[in-house]
């Protein structure tokens, strides 16, 4: 059964080095600590500057799903050919790129 029976008490690996003394690891931690810290920011900087790029693929996307959508339905309800859904997909190209644009243009 799972979670049954003694814990095994392991060291942290702050206070161990690569030759398994206690107490002799402590710059290894440091330097792992602050590769770390640098990574985690270095992440955190490129998700914040990719932010405006990921909302307008998301716009462009969702402009062509949603216009494409609404003239699908038009031609259902309509009960047409295809040109409703040929002018929502057109539609939603331009309202997506010319929000691409912007965003583009703005930085």
């Amino acid at each position: 059964m799972w979670g049954v029976g003694p814990v095994p008490i392991v060291p942290s690996l702050d206070t161990l080095s690569c030759s398994g003394v206690p107490g002799a690891g402590t710059l290894m931690s440091d330097q792992s600590n602050h590769f770390l810290a640098s990574s985690l920011n270095s992440l955190q900087e490129n998700v914040r500057r990719s932010g405006p790029a990921a909302a307008a693929g998301y716009t462009l996307t969702g402009a062509i799903l949603l216009l494409g959508g609404l003239g699908h339905l038009f031609d259902r309800w309509a009960t047409t050919s295809h040109w409703g859904l040929v002018t929502g997909l057109l539609l939603g190209l331009v309202v997506g790129f010319y929000e691409l644009a912007k965003t583009i243009w703005k930085a």
